[in-house]
């Protein structure tokens, strides 16, 4: 039986003073709408996450040993695990104040303030993407989403997708994920693969924090830039220019394929799991390329 949230908040909060009995807790908030972590926020200062599945739970250490050497590399602040529970189970760490970085946000930013900030965002994803491979191999980050099982699990959710598709709609797909397959990728990198409004967190006109590593992985660089897309050409090509990592000739023209694959996979996740609002904004975007 899935337990009831004020179940669950009791739960985590009783395991984070058995580990921490030093830790006073005066208030405390759950978050659980995220897929790979529930987030308890307590004193409003403090941020401690519990995977929700044993894939995360045995990526969680790797997390945030990385994070631990990562931080003293970059301006930007990152997590750093200060409250870490036996055998990795969770952990807490101080927590990063600022604003997603939403379309509203960004287009409301004077033309310097949003240069600034696609510069912070380039030299990150710089240091990022230069982090030696032989190290993050060793930590057990590996190529855990190559294009190939990208594919296969298209396939698997092609029922569900079709399911709410025009038929101009679904040949338009199959051209696209024909094309999709197609993908070379010249060099791996360590990405966070989750770099989304909601894990940047802005304040007073500059990035504040990059949060929530529990997807990263090694991969294609030109992924990192997937959601960058959703804030305009623009936006993405002053990132570009600035960034000194992995760049060729097609890292553009993929990062654009990398973001356009994202609305396949809300249109799924908002059937699938009954969503209707991301089903919703997944067909609404699909259907604005169709059209163009």
């Amino acid at each position: 039986m899935k337990k009831d949230a004020s179940q669950l908040k009791k739960e985590y909060l009783q395991k984070i003073s058995n580990e921490f009995p030093k830790l006073k807790i005066y208030s405390s908030r759950l978050f659980t709408h995220g897929s790979d972590h529930d987030v308890v926020f307590i004193n409003d200062s403090m941020v401690f996450r519990f995977p929700k599945s044993k894939k995360y739970v045995q990526t969680f250490k790797r997390e945030i040993k990385f994070l631990s050497s990562f931080s003293k590399m970059t301006q930007v602040s990152v997590p750093r695990y200060t409250f870490v529970a036996k055998n990795y189970l969770f952990g807490g760490y101080k927590k990063k104040e600022g604003h997603w970085l939403t379309k509203n946000l960004y287009g409301n930013l004077d033309s310097f303030t949003q240069e600034v900030i696609a510069r912070q965002l380039a030299h990150f994803l710089t240091l990022l993407h230069h982090f030696p491979l032989r190290e993050a191999r060793k930590m057990g980050f590996s190529e855990e989403w190559p294009i190939s099982k990208q594919i296969r699990a298209y396939q698997k959710r092609k029922k569900e997708i079709f399911s709410v598709l025009s038929e101009k709609e679904k040949i338009f797909v199959e051209k696209f994920i024909e094309g999709y397959a197609h993908i070379s990728v010249p060099r791996l990198a360590l990405l966070h693969y989750d770099l989304s409004k909601d894990h940047i967190l802005v304040k007073d006109g500059r990035v504040e924090g990059i949060i929530d590593f529990g997807d990263s992985a090694l991969g294609d660089p030109a992924a990192d830039f997937a959601w960058l897309w959703e804030l305009g050409e623009k936006f993405v090509t002053t990132v570009y220019n600035e960034y000194n990592g992995l760049k060729d000739h097609s890292f553009l023209s993929r990062s654009q394929l990398y973001h356009d694959a994202m609305y396949l996979s809300w249109i799924y996740h908002g059937v699938h799991e009954k969503k209707k609002k991301l089903l919703q904004r997944g067909l609404r975007e699909l259907r604005k390329i169709v059209k163009n």
